[in-house]
C-alpha cells in the first residue's frame, strides 16, 4: 500500500533565527532526510515539514525560514510550476530541489529558474545533505549581505551632493545620481563619455579643455590624491566652477579612477559677494577698521590704507588705539569705552595718527559687534578725513571777519576790536584814536582801468598804509576804496598825526598797475576816543566826518575831528534830505538863457539852467550850493536826467509852436560824476528818440578839469557821443592851465570863454589878449566860441571887434521859463525861418 502523505508539521519549534521547510509528499523520503540532519548534528536550524504546496505556502506566512527542501512532485502541484509558484511568495529564501534521478532535466531547469541547488534522493547522504544546507544558507547570506552593502553603498554615494564617477583612462564608467543631476544628462548618456568633453573648450586660464584634463590625469597616476579647480558645462546651468578630486582606485581587480566633483558655485558666489563687499568697503571714501575683543584690527579697507599710511598687512595685528591715536587723545579712550559699554556706540571729533606721525582732524564712528551668541566680539569703526571741512569752516570763519580781496579785517572784527578798545579806555583810561582813510580819485581810475587794476590798487594802497603800522594797530576794508584804522595805546595826539603823515608820504610814491605809474592820494580823517563815545559807530561816524572834510580842502591831506563837525555834517545831511525831497516833489525846474548871434542879433540855442521852485515856506538853497550837494550826493544822476528831460520836452513844444530853424540848439551842463556814468550815452540816445529830436540839436558842456583828470574815460564817453551827431562843449575855456592838446585830442565843438574874462573885457589887457586867443584857436580847429557873461554894450562891441561871434548874458536875456522863453522866441523874429 503506498505510503500516505505526512500531515503539515506545526509542533516543532523555530528559533528567532529560523527554520528549514521541508516540503515532501512521500512520507519516507520525509522521514529519511529528517533523520539525515539528525544524523548531521550541525544544521542548527529546526526543521518544518509538509507534503503538499499550499501547506508550505501556509507555513512561509506565519514562520521565518531559511531554506526551502523541495519536491517537485507534489499532490497539488507538479514540476518546474511547482518552484514556480514556491519562488513567487519565497521573497528570495534559498531553495533546493529535491528529485528523483529520472527527473534530473527537470531539476535543472529549476536552477536555471533560480534554485540554489538540487539534490537526487537515492543518491544523498546526511553530509552531503548538510553540506549543501550549510554552502546554500552562506551564500544566500552572503548576497544579501553583499545586497545590503551595496545598498548603503548606492544610498551613500546618491546622497552625497558631490558628483562621483569613476573613469578609465577618462571615461566615465560609473557614475552617481548627483553626477547626472549636475551634468543634466540622464546616467546612461554619461556612461562612456570622456569627461574632458563634458567642459569648455578652454578653461578661464585659457588652456585647452582636453589637454589640461589629460595632464591633470597624468598627475594623479603619478602620485597621491589629486585636486584641482575646474569648469564644466551643465546642460541647464552652463558653466559651473568646480573643484576635481581625482584618486586611484581597484574594483574587481582592475585599476581605475575616482573622480569627485564638487560644484564651488554657492562658494564661488559667497566668494564674489565677499570680494564685491570688500571692494564696496575699499571704494568708500572713509576709513574702515574691525578689530577683535583686544581691539586689535583685523580688517582695514584700502581708504583706511590711503589715510593713515598703513599698508593692510602691517596694521593687521595691531592695537588700532596705538595705531591711530594720538597721545594726547588716549585720555579720551575711557570716556569712548564708556558710552561704547552704555550705548554700543560712540560718534565724534579726533585726531588721527599717520604712519609718519602727523595727524588730521576726522569725525570716527564706533560701534561694538556681537557674535551670533551675542557675546562681545570686537569694534568696527569708520572714520572721514574732514581736513577740506575744517580748512572751509577756517576761511568761512576768516571770511566773515576778513575782507576778502585785501585779507584785512571787515567791518565787523573793526567794531569788535573797537568796542574793546572803548571799554579798556573808559576802565584804564587808555588813549587811541580811529582813522578814515578814502584814496582820492579812485573812481577815475577804477572806471578807466578797469575794476581789475583797481582792486590791484586797493590791494596794494593796505599793504602800504600796514607798513606805516605797529603790529598792535588794525587796519581794516569797510567797503569800496574806505578803510578805517585803531590806533591803540597812544602816548599823545601826535602819534596819529605822525602816521597819518607816513601814509601821506607813502602816497608819493607812484602805484605800478598793468604797466601804468598810477598817482593818487588819500583823505585821512582822525577822531581820538573821548568819554562821549560808548559805541564803535560814533567813532568811525566822527573820523568819517573828518576825512570829508579833507576831501573837500582839497584831497591828499588829513583832517582831526573837532567839535562842530558833527553839527555840520548833521546839517550837511538835511539839506540833501531836503534836495531828495525837491526831486520827489518835482519842485527842480529847468530855466533857459538864451544864446544870441553878435552879427545880427538872431537866438540860435538856449543854456538850460537848474532852478529850484520851493512849494513851503523853506529857502530853497542857492544854486552853487544846490550843484554841489547834488555832486557829493549822487543825486545829481538824477536830476541831471530830470533837466534833459525838461529841456528836449522844451524844444520839441517850441517846434510845435514855432518854425524854429534847425541849427537852433539846447545846451546843458554835465557835472564830473554825470560826465563818468556809465548810461550816460544810452540816456541821451533814448530822450533825443523819445522828443524826435537829431544829435545836433544838443550840446553838452563839460569842464576842462573832467578831460585833465579822467583822459581815457572822457575818449570813450566823446567818441561815443560824436556818433550820436551831438555837440561838445568845452565850458569855462581860458580859466585853467587849457592844454592846447585838448583841442586836437578830443572830438569838439564849441569853445565857451568863461565869464571871468568877459568881465575885464577893454579893462585888461590880459583879458583881451586871452579872449583873442581863444577866438583865434576856434577859428582854427573850426569851432564855434560862445562868450559867457555879456551884461553890457561894451563887452558886445569889444567880442565882436575880436571876432567872436556867439554870447549869452544879462545884456540879452536873463535866464526864462519855458513859457517866457517861447514869448521871447516869437519877438526874436530872427531866429525863425523864412
Amino acid at each position: 500500500m503506498p505510503d500516505q502523505p505526512a500531515a503539515p508539521s506545526t509542533a516543532v519549534p523555530t528559533t528567532e533565527a529560523g527554520a528549514v521547510l521541508l516540503i515532501e509528499d512521500n512520507r519516507a523520503d520525509a522521514l529519511l532526510i529528517q533523520a539525515m540532519l539528525a544524523e548531521a548534528g550541525d544544521i542548527g536550524y529546526p526543521i518544518l515539514h509538509a507534503a503538499r504546496l499550499d501547506a508550505g505556502l501556509e507555513l512561509l506566512q506565519r514562520t521565518r525560514v531559511v531554506l526551502i527542501l523541495l519536491d517537485l512532485s507534489l499532490p497539488d502541484s507538479y514540476g518546474l510550476a511547482t518552484f514556480q509558484a514556491l519562488q513567487h511568495h519565497a521573497d528570495g529564501i534559498p531553495i533546493i530541489v529535491l528529485t528523483g534521478a529520472r527527473d534530473r532535466d527537470l531539476a535543472l531547469r529549476a536552477i536555471q529558474a533560480g534554485a540554489q541547488d538540487y539534490l537526487v534522493k537515492d543518491e544523498v547522504n546526511a553530509a552531503a545533505l548538510s553540506k549543501a544546507i550549510h554552502y546554500t544558507v552562506e551564500r544566500k547570506q552572503a548576497e544579501m549581505r553583499l545586497r545590503e552593502s551595496e545598498s548603503r553603498y548606492k544610498t551613500l554615494v546618491n546622497s552625497v551632493t558631490d558628483a562621483i564617477l569613476l573613469l578609465r583612462d577618462g571615461v566615465i564608467r560609473h557614475c552617481n545620481e548627483r553626477a547626472a543631476d549636475f551634468f543634466g544628462q540622464p546616467a546612461s548618456v554619461l556612461l562612456g563619455t570622456r569627461l574632458a568633453t563634458l567642459s569648455p573648450l578652454r578653461q578661464p586660464d585659457g588652456s585647452e579643455s582636453e589637454a589640461a584634463f589629460a595632464a591633470h590625469l597624468q598627475q594623479q597616476e603619478r602620485g597621491a590624491m589629486h585636486s584641482f579647480e575646474w569648469l564644466f558645462l551643465s546642460a541647464e546651468r552652463g558653466p559651473v566652477a568646480t573643484e576635481v578630486i581625482l584618486d586611484a582606485v581597484v574594483l574587481d581587480g582592475e585599476a581605475q579612477t575616482l573622480g569627485i566633483i564638487r560644484d564651488l558655485s554657492d562658494r564661488k558666489e559667497a566668494e564674489r559677494r565677499i570680494r564685491f563687499q570688500a571692494s564696496l568697503l575699499d571704494q568708500v571714501h572713509n576709513a574702515v577698521l574691525a578689530t577683535d575683543v583686544e581691539g586689535r584690527i583685523v580688517y582695514w579697507n584700502r581708504r583706511a590704507a590711503q589715510l593713515c599710511l598703513w599698508p593692510a598687512e602691517l596694521a593687521r595685528g595691531r592695537l588700532f588705539t596705538e595705531l591711530i591715536v594720538p597721545e594726547a587723545d588716549r585720555t579720551r579712550l575711557e570716556e569712548i569705552r564708556q558710552a561704547l559699554k552704555s550705548d554700543h556706540t560712540w560718534e565724534g571729533e579726533v585726531e588721527l595718527m599717520r604712519r609718519d606721525g602727523s595727524t588730521f582732524p576726522a569725525i570716527l564712528s564706533l560701534s561694538t559687534v556681537l557674535d551670533e551668541e551675542g557675546r562681545f566680539a570686537g569694534y568696527v569703526g569708520i572714520a572721514s578725513d574732514i581736513t577740506e571741512r575744517k580748512q572751509v569752516e577756517r576761511k568761512l570763519e576768516h571770511n566773515a571777519f576778513h575782507d576778502a580781496l585785501t585779507g584785512l579785517p571787515n567791518r565787523i572784527l573793526f567794531n569788535d576790536r573797537l568796542a574793546h578798545t572803548i571799554a579798556r579806555s573808559a576802565r584804564e583810561g587808555s588813549r587811541y584814536a580811529v582813522m578814515m582813510l578814502d584814496l582820492d580819485r579812485f573812481k577815475v581810475i577804477n572806471d578807466s582801468l578797469g575794476h581789475l587794476i583797481g582792486d590791484e590798487l586797493l590791494v596794494q594802497f593796505s599793504r602800504r598804509v600796514e607798513s606805516c603800522l605797529r603790529p598792535q594797530d588794525t587796519l581794516a576794508r569797510l567797503g569800496g576804496d574806505e578803510f578805517t584804522i585803531l590806533l591803540e595805546d597812544l602816548h599823545h595826539s601826535s602819534d596819529a598825526i605822525r602816521v597819518a603823515e607816513r601814509i601821506h608820504e607813502k602816497m608819493t610814491q607812484p602805484f605800478l598797475l598793468g604797466g601804468h605809474e598810477i598817482y593818487t592820494s588819500a583823505s585821512i580823517g582822525i577822531a581820538f576816543g573821548n568819554p562821549g563815545y560808548k559805541e564803535p559807530a560814533q567813532a568811525v561816524r566822527d573820523a568819517d566826518i573828518a576825512m570829508y572834510r579833507a576831501k573837500n580842502q582839497g584831497k591828499g591831506c588829513h583832517v582831526v575831528f573837532e567839535s562842530g563837525m558833527h553839527e555840520r555834517a548833521v546839517s550837511q545831511l538835511k539839506r540833501e534830505n531836503r534836495l531828495r525831497q525837491a526831486l520827489e516833489k518835482q519842485e527842480l525846474t529847468v530855466h533857459f538863457q538864451p544864446i544870441i548871434d553878435l552879427g545880427n542879433g538872431r537866438c540860435v540855442g538856449a543854456e538850460a539852467l537848474l532852478r529850484w521852485r520851493a512849494s513851503d515856506e523853506a529857502a530853497p538853497l542857492p544854486t552853487a550850493e544846490q550843484l554841489q550837494l547834488a555832486e557829493d550826493s549822487g543825486l545829481i544822476i538824477p536830476i541831471g536826467q530830470q533837466v534833459l528831460d525838461q529841456a528836449c520836452q522844451a524844444l520839441q513844444s517850441w517846434r510845435r509852436a514855432l518854425p524854429l530853424t534847425d541849427d537852433f540848439v539846447i545846451h546843458i551842463n554835465l557835472s564830473a560824476r554825470q560826465f563818468c556814468h556809465r548810461e550816460l550815452t544810452r540816456q541821451i540816445e533814448q530822450t533825443l528818440h523819445r522828443y524826435h529830436l537829431h544829435g545836433p540839436s544838443l550840446a553838452l558842456e563839460i569842464r576842462e578839469g573832467v578831460l585833465r583828470d579822467q583822459p581815457t574815460t572822457a575818449g570813450t564817453l566823446l567818441s561815443e557821443l560824436q556818433e550820436l551827431k551831438v555837440n561838445i562843449c568845452l565850458d569855462d575855456f581860458g580859466t585853467g592851465h587849457s592844454p592846447l592838446n585838448y583841442l586836437h585830442q578830443f572830438p569838439l565843438d564849441i569853445l565857451k570863454i568863461d565869464r571871468s574874462l568877459t568881465a575885464g573885457l577893454g579893462t585888461s589887457g590880459t583879458s583881451n589878449a586871452i579872449i583873442e586867443a581863444i577866438i583865434g584857436l576856434g577859428q582854427n580847429f573850426g569851432m564855434q566860441t560862445i562868450a559867457a557873461g555879456v551884461e553890457s554894450e561894451h563887452h558886445r562891441r569889444h567880442l565882436l571887434a575880436l571876432g567872436c561871434r556867439y554870447a549869452q548874458g544879462f545884456l540879452f536875456q536873463r535866464p526864462l521859463s519855458q513859457t517866457a522863453m517861447l514869448d521871447f522866441l516869437r519877438t526874436n523874429s530872427g531866429m525863425l525861418r523864412h
